[in-house]
């Protein structure tokens, strides 16, 4: 498991703490942005949905979190299905930088979305 550096012993990298450094980046780049835990939005949310969605100028993101080295379940992968045939571009991304370039290009629309740390097909 890959690990970052933490006062002298070394830390695992979580899933909890890329999202944390992409939403608060992304919150701070963009002041009007709405950002939102899927998993929290009650009976709204669906097991399987993306971790997080991004919404800025009529755009929306999708963004799957993962720790390095992780992979989608069989049920995240079908759930990513379900938002891109419904016209969504959903990402997975396994660390803050990777996180960060793709709300980047996404939204400053400078480049085609990211493809994602693991390669996730768009």
């Amino acid at each position: 498991m890959p690990l970052r550096e933490g006062q002298g012993r070394p830390v695992p990298v979580l899933e909890r703490n890329i999202d944390q450094g992409v939403v608060r980046w992304a919150k701070a780049k963009w002041a009007k942005m709405i950002v939102r835990k899927l998993s929290t939005l009650g009976p709204r949310g669906t097991n399987g949905d993306p971790d997080r969605l991004f919404f800025y100028k009529g755009r929306l993101l999708l963004m799957e979190m993962k720790a390095p080295g992780g992979v989608c379940t069989p049920l995240q992968l079908q759930r990513q299905a379900e938002w891109r045939a419904a016209g969504a571009t959903v990402l997975v991304v396994a660390d803050v930088s990777a996180g960060r370039a793709a709300l980047a290009q996404f939204f400053d629309g400078k480049k085609r979305p990211y493809s994602g740390a693991l390669g996730a097909p768009l």
